[in-house]
């Protein structure tokens, strides 16, 4: 456990939001979810359909090797990325301005994401 494991249930996590789905639905026990999670390396179905800059952070975020997942700053740091090509893709309309600023009023109000779960070190 660690800010690697942080990362890939954040991934985790990010996927549920994106697909409105519970993650591993299938899977209906422990045993079962240790066999294909943790041995064979099993991770949710990525829509291809998605922007191409999400799946790649849900694929990297959840690698089988930790070491190569990214730390939060970086998947703050893409994420950043990925809501200012949304903005541009939306156009500086006063309506798309709005619409915007309703989608992203929850994650407005929450504080940045860091790798140091003590703000205070």
């Amino acid at each position: 456990y660690g800010p690697k494991a942080d990362v890939y249930s954040f991934a985790i996590l990010l996927w549920q939001l994106c697909s409105k789905e519970k993650p591993f639905k299938r899977i209906l026990s422990k045993k079962e979810f240790k066999d294909m999670v943790f041995k064979r390396g099993v991770r949710p179905y990525v829509d291809p359909t998605w922007p191409r800059s999400i799946q790649d952070l849900l694929k990297t975020s959840w690698h089988g090797n930790p070491n190569l997942r990214p730390d939060m700053s970086a998947v703050s740091d893409c994420l950043a990325t990925i809501v200012q090509e949304f903005e541009r893709q939306a156009g500086s309309t006063k309506r798309s301005r709005i619409r915007m600023t309703r989608r992203l009023s929850l994650s407005a109000s929450l504080p940045p994401i860091t790798s140091n779960p003590n703000p205070n070190e």
